[in-house]
Formats: C-alpha cells, sequence, structure tokens
C-alpha cells in the first residue's frame, strides 16, 4: 500500500500501469458529475460520494486482479488497512473482483488531496469515521 498527496503521484508512475492514462482523467476529476468512467481493458474508475461509516461492523475488502487507486477530492475519512495474509478471508466474487475480510489493521487518517494505492495483497476498509 502506498499512502501520499496527489502532488507526489508521479513519483509512483513505474508501480502503477497506464499511468498515462490515468493522469488524463485524474486532471479532470473535479469537472466530472458522480459516476463510473470506463478506461478499457476491463479497467475503471468512478467518482463518488457518500458519507463516511463506523468502523463497527465494517469489514476490509480486497482485489487479486486490480490495483486500487482512492483519491480523497474533498472531506476526509479513515481507512483500515492491512496485509491480506493477516486477516480472514469470508468471500470472493471473481466477477466483480471483490472479496471480503475481518481481522485487526492500522488506521489512517485520508485528507483531502490525498491518494492511496492498494495492490492484490492489501486488504483495505475505505470510508470510515
Amino acid at each position: 500500500m502506498i499512502l501520499d498527496y496527489m502532488t507526489n503521484l508521479e513519483n509512483y508512475e513505474k508501480l502503477l500501469p497506464r499511468m498515462d492514462i490515468y493522469q488524463e482523467h485524474i486532471s479532470k476529476l473535479h469537472e466530472l458529475p458522480v459516476g463510473r468512467y470506463e478506461l478499457g481493458e476491463g479497467e475503471f474508475f468512478s467518482i463518488q460520494e457518500g458519507t463516511t461509516r463506523p468502523l463497527e461492523g465494517a469489514q476490509f475488502e480486497f482485489h487479486e486482479q486490480y490495483i486500487d487507486l482512492q483519491i480523497m477530492l474533498e472531506g476526509s475519512e479513515q481507512m483500515k488497512w492491512q496485509h491480506l495474509d493477516r486477516v480472514e478471508k469470508l468471500k470472493f466474487d471473481k466477477e466483480s473482483d471483490i472479496g471480503f475480510a475481518t481481522g485487526k489493521g492500522t488506521l489512517m487518517d485520508i485528507q483531502p488531496g490525498m491518494f492511496y494505492l492498494v495492490y492484490p495483497h492489501d486488504a483495505h476498509m475505505p470510508g470510515l469515521y
């Protein structure tokens, strides 16, 4: 997992395949309405609004195929992280490439202008207060 500010995103270009395609869309994030945007080759990004949720009862999520880049445009949240080998996997949907798990982890504050990048070995619990 990588946690940093958007001003440093280009430093991770070698760790994020197809960064050139993402940069084009990232530069327009503040202009785009809420929704899902297809990038091709099974990849997409979405712009979401929402309310944070309590830690109690929340589960980790994880992906086997795709890297998950989360960018905080406005507001703030907490995110919990743990290595996938250290959580208890509950279920996985191969078609949508999302699984859920429980366990202990590390809470991190995500502020406006920050991003985090999670790989298939990263269990993450976004959207917490």
